[in-house]
């Protein structure tokens, strides 16, 4: 699989707000 990459999956902002307030050591990861 080097040198692929896998598709985007479309997600929900108000999930990542959820979880973020009760896992807020997680890390984001941005382009």
């Amino acid at each position: 699989m080097k040198g692929t990459q896998l598709p985007s999956l479309p997600h929900q902002d108000s999930f990542w707000l959820a979880w973020a307030a009760f896992q807020p050591e997680t890390a984001r990861v941005t382009q």
